[in-house]
């Protein structure tokens, strides 16, 4: 299998109307890098014509993965990453929010201070609507304290790993959410802030419905604290019945009933 110096994965769904400039910029950004680079992108089970789209593109070194339902983000990157070869690997969302233009400066941070990791952080979010800010803060804080993970503010799934960083994930069979997974295995690590761009055409696909799957997930994966509660309410319901049943027995005894 050939290694390359840098992987791109890159998971979509439904992005017919974006891959176009997406494919076009990215293969532009990566040519002044580097000529020694391959590109993964995953298909999450869409729709519309992103699959052909994507196809006909002529970027080199290109592996196109098609799922075969949408089987959401995170299990898209799994799957993408699973292909990856590069010494460094980087991830990113194919509707150009995460600006391909960032990558230069990415690697150039990781090889400089010599780390494992370089998580993206969004600078500000001031372009997002109130609700999308206050619940991607709200998210960052209840993961936080419920896990004790030091999950990074405002990072997304914008990010670049080193060879031996994307040799563990793979190895790691359960299923991931790697906002948290990748600050809990304890690599080396440096924070680029960037300004995510304007989505240009059409809507996003983080519905809230994903949103809160992913705050469920997170929660569940990583902290056991939600078992405690559980298993602390089963447990005073089973002392209060038991209590009841002394007192009901009490009062039988006593001829009361």
């Amino acid at each position: 299998m050939s290694t390359f110096e840098l992987s791109v994965v890159s998971p979509f769904f439904n992005e017919a109307e974006n891959l176009p400039s997406f494919l076009e910029i990215l293969e532009k950004e990566l040519s002044v890098l580097t000529q020694n680079y391959e590109v993964i992108l995953v298909d999450d089970g869409s729709s519309d014509n992103s699959y052909e789209i994507a196809k006909k593109h002529q970027i080199k070194n290109l592996t196109l993965i098609k799922l075969t339902k949408n089987f959401g983000h995170q299990n898209a990157l799994d799957a993408g990453l699973k292909y990856a070869t590069g010494e460094w690997v980087i991830t990113l969302d194919s509707d150009l929010q995460h600006p391909p233009v960032e990558i230069a400066k990415m690697l150039m941070l990781a090889k400089e201070n010599k780390v494992d990791i370089i998580y993206g952080s969004q600078k500000d979010r001031k372009k997002d609507s109130f609700f999308k800010r206050f619940t991607a803060t709200f998210y960052y804080k209840l993961i936080r304290v419920l896990t004790g993970i030091a999950i990074v503010p405002h990072a997304s799934d914008f990010r670049l790993i080193s060879k031996k960083v994307t040799l563990v994930l793979n190895n790691l069979p359960e299923e991931k959410v790697f906002r948290l997974l990748l600050p809990s295995l304890g690599f080396s690590y440096k924070i680029h802030h960037y300004s995510a761009a304007k989505r240009q055409r059409g809507k996003s696909k983080y519905t809230l419905w994903k949103m809160f799957k992913l705050a469920l997930n997170s929660i569940f994966s990583f902290s056991t604290t939600p078992l405690r509660i559980v298993a602390t309410i089963g447990f005073v319901a089973a002392l209060i019945a038991f209590l009841w049943t002394l007192v009901v027995l009490n009062s039988y005894l006593k001829g009361e009933v």
